[in-house]
């Protein structure tokens, strides 16, 4: 072991040579990490990334990302199990930071009492809010799939290409702009 992997565990390097390895990892850590043992042995080929969590000195759990692999000896025996780690933590903290970014960015969206559509370049709607579902009488996951036309008036429809081609050739438009929307029962609403 080196003095850097002694010190994601908080050892120094004679406090972890020798030691099993039932007093580093945590017991779900150690299941997966024999089982994925127990498939090399067996002539499994597997990812060599993984990921465990050790049991750093004083008791703390370190996620770890890992590359291993099983060394046999001249007559295909396995004789070693050879391994890379590294201390993720700083990765999981920005991975939970994200989810919980994106789970109060889907809350601000679902709650909204306007509208709110994602489209594709070709005007495809790949999200939509709950409100637009109503404005547009239908139900939200009906929604996705459509092609935005379908809730837009035809004159309304040829205003907004007009502005999107007026975009494309450079004009600075406002981001704010009136159409008269279509429901799904025929009706109109200001949009």
């Amino acid at each position: 072991v080196n003095q850097a992997a002694a010190s994601i565990l908080g050892r120094a390097p004679d406090q972890v040579i020798g030691r099993n390895l039932a007093t580093i990892l945590t017991p779900a850590s150690l299941a997966a990490v024999n089982e994925r043992v127990r498939r090399a042995v067996a002539g499994e080929r597997l990812p060599r990334v993984f990921e465990a969590e050790a049991v750093r000195a004083g008791g703390a759990t370190v996620p770890l990302e890992g590359w291993a692999r099983l060394i046999r000896d001249a007559a295909g025996k396995p004789v070693e199990h050879h391994g890379v780690y590294r201390d993720v933590t700083e990765r999981k903290q920005a991975e939970a930071a994200l989810r919980a970014s994106e789970e109060r960015y889907h809350s601000l969206v679902d709650n909204a009492q306007d509208g709110i559509a994602t489209l594709t370049f070709d005007g495809v709607i790949t999200s939509a809010n709950h409100a637009f579902g109503v404005m547009a009488g239908w139900p939200t996951d009906e929604l996705i799939g459509r092609h935005f036309a379908d809730f837009v008036t035809p004159e309304s429809l040829r205003e907004m290409d007009q502005r999107t081609q007026r975009a494309l050739a450079g004009e600075r438009l406002s981001s704010v702009f009136e159409f008269t929307g279509l429901r799904r029962d025929g009706t109109t609403a200001p949009g």
